[in-house]
């Protein structure tokens, strides 16, 4: 049984420990299976224990309680590992450029038997935790050039002109996949969404200060709209303290490492459009000085712009898989920053498709090999678990992105006039495709259907 895993990522990394547990460990059948990942970029950086340095690659982002569950479910160490390593975010104040509060947006979530809250944290933090629990031997660091789908087999070429096939092969490589090129040919590519996220990393002393012990908890985190952008602040390392379900709860606050980073979204016409991170930060400053936001101020004043991305988000498309390649993460579904669920979403994939393979191979009369039957079933139940959930996320993901585009002062007061009440009157109510979804229950769901 041969599969091959286009992309080392995040997608990649977790869908091969996910593979690992529910079809090459099933306690039932001992399965002789080969999986190779490919990924050309290596892993080159390892960071410290306890990471309040600049990173060396990637930014930041938020860690959503959905995606920690998956984690945990696969394996609590990784789960614990970034808990450790990462900021708990359990709310997020929502500011106005004009010095409003607007209310806060939730961090927490019950699933299972856990309190899980969202971990701000670095994407090389993550990356570390799933690549050290990997077999090196598995990960081959050659591009992959072109992919072929096919009813018998599937093929997978290298820029050094070498073909291998496959039973199975899982495109986890982003947004540009060459995977999915071969499922749905050049006809659906990623759209730039005319926004420019930028970010950077600050001393946590630039912040403000987390109030004494005894004193009433606040947020840490805060994201700031205005009519001309967005920016955001968090804290990614905690002060070397164990973190309690009373922080996780936002009962107590952490005390935070040494650095912050921060993020900001603006408009930008042309992708192309790409000056140097000297002139971005003199731009941002330009922008943002007339918000009434002291600490956005400190922050420009003490931190340059290190990292900048072209927003690129990729439409719904009319499937994931074809006969014998099958899409996750980015590659199926590239979603806006401004969703805060990419990573967790990713997560959920991994889970779901590894689950629902183990499940058919063990039902199949050929539970030692890939037909072309059992690798069609999984991908229907697949998409029936997981499609439809993740384009109601890219839908309220739009939604956010169009709030850091420039607006007059009309449409900026309506803006905060509608985040305060719906903040207000209905909390985290727009966040319900995501809150009340569970991965593993529509999962089992269809194994029962099937």
């Amino acid at each position: 049984m041969k599969i091959a895993i286009i992309g080392g990522g995040i997608s990649g990394l977790s869908t091969y420990l996910n593979l690992q547990k529910h079809v090459v460990s099933d306690q039932d059948i001992k399965r002789a299976v080969d999986i190779t990942i490919y990924e050309h970029h290596g892993f080159t950086h390892v960071p410290s224990e306890r990471p309040d340095h600049i990173p060396s690659f990637g930014g930041g982002y938020g860690l959503a309680p959905n995606g920690m569950a998956s984690l945990r479910r696969l394996d609590p160490e990784i789960h614990e590992h970034i808990l450790r390593n990462g900021f708990p975010s359990p709310k997020t104040t929502m500011k106005s450029a004009r010095g409003w509060t607007l209310g806060m947006l939730p961090g927490t979530d019950v699933r299972g038997d856990h309190l899980e809250c969202c971990i701000m944290v670095l994407r090389e933090v993550v990356i570390r935790a799933l690549y050290e629990r990997v077999d090196p031997s598995v990960i081959v660091k050659q591009k992959v050039v072109a992919v072929e789908d096919g009813e018998n087999e599937a093929k997978v070429t290298l820029d050094n002109g070498e073909t291998f096939s496959f039973d199975l092969v899982i495109g986890a490589d982003g947004i540009w996949s060459r995977s999915r090129r071969a499922i749905l040919g050049d006809k659906h590519c990623a759209e730039y969404k005319g926004l420019l996220s930028v970010g950077g990393f600050v001393p946590t002393n630039c912040l403000p200060s987390p109030p004494e012990v005894g004193q009433a908890a606040h947020s840490q985190t805060v994201m700031t709209f205005g009519p001309n952008g967005f920016f955001g602040y968090t804290p990614y390392t905690t002060g070397d303290v164990s973190v309690t379900d009373k922080h996780l709860r936002g009962e107590e606050n952490l005390p935070p490492g040494k650095m912050a980073f921060w993020w900001s979204r603006s408009a930008q016409a042309e992708p192309t459009a790409n000056p140097d991170e000297a002139a971005l930060h003199k731009e941002l400053v330009e922008r943002h000085q007339s918000w009434k936001a002291p600490t956005i101020h400190k922050i420009l004043e003490n931190s340059e712009v290190k990292l900048k991305t072209p927003t690129w988000v990729l439409p719904k498309i009319p499937t994931w898989a074809g006969e014998r390649v099958v899409l996750v993460g980015d590659a199926a579904h590239a979603l806006p920053t401004s969703s805060g669920q990419g990573v967790s979403q990713c997560l959920e994939d991994a889970e779901a498709l590894s689950t629902l393979l183990g499940h058919n191979l063990a039902k199949s009369s050929h539970s030692s090999s890939l037909d072309l039957s059992t690798l069609r079933a999984t991908f229907q139940q697949f998409m029936a678990v997981r499609k439809a959930h993740v384009e109601k996320v890219l839908d309220v993901g739009n939604r956010g992105g169009d709030v850091s585009r420039d607006m007059g002062p009309i449409a900026e007061i309506a803006m905060y006039g509608l985040m305060w009440s719906i903040f207000k009157l209905f909390g985290a109510f727009f966040l319900k495709p995501v809150i009340n979804y569970d991965v593993i229950k529509e999962v089992e769901k269809v194994m029962r259907q099937a």
